[in-house]
């Protein structure tokens, strides 16, 4: 049973979660993109080219829900699927211009929305937190 401060800890998340991705929404122009969006454009920024097996396993999901998430952004023009040159039955997923452009936008939000809320925070407790977080977020990934 999770103690009083994992509970607390876990509004906190959720809390600061809630509060960076409404405003990024808020700045959006327009267009409004859900977290596993984003997820999802990062995968294929990170790896250009990958197959929709990889990107369903990056993101925790059933390979016919990234399908569904990467047709969907394939039909804003923000993805678009290449060809396997060795394997003619499988595609891989690449990001379109236009995806690297609102990508490269919602992510100069997401940075200004943190620098906002660690603004108060030193340079070392700054590299703390980014610790901190990436230990937790490796450990999520390793479970």
């Amino acid at each position: 049973m999770a103690s009083s401060s994992d509970r607390h800890l876990a509004c906190r998340f959720f809390s600061l979660a809630r509060m960076l991705y409404e405003q990024v929404r808020t700045h959006a122009n327009g267009r409004r993109l859900s977290t596993m969006q984003i997820q999802a454009l990062l995968h294929a920024r990170e790896h250009q080219g990958s197959q929709m097996q990889a990107l369903a396993q990056s993101l925790g999901i059933a390979p016919p829900s990234a399908t569904a998430l990467a047709n969907g952004l394939i039909k804003l023009g923000l993805l678009r699927r290449i060809q396997d040159k060795h394997d003619r039955r499988s595609w891989r997923l690449a990001l379109t211009p236009k995806g690297t452009r609102l990508l490269e936008q919602r992510l100069e939000l997401i940075a200004s929305g943190l620098a906002c809320v660690t603004s108060g925070l030193s340079a070392t407790e700054r590299q703390t937190l980014l610790r901190i977080l990436t230990k937790v977020t490796d450990g999520v990934k390793s479970h």
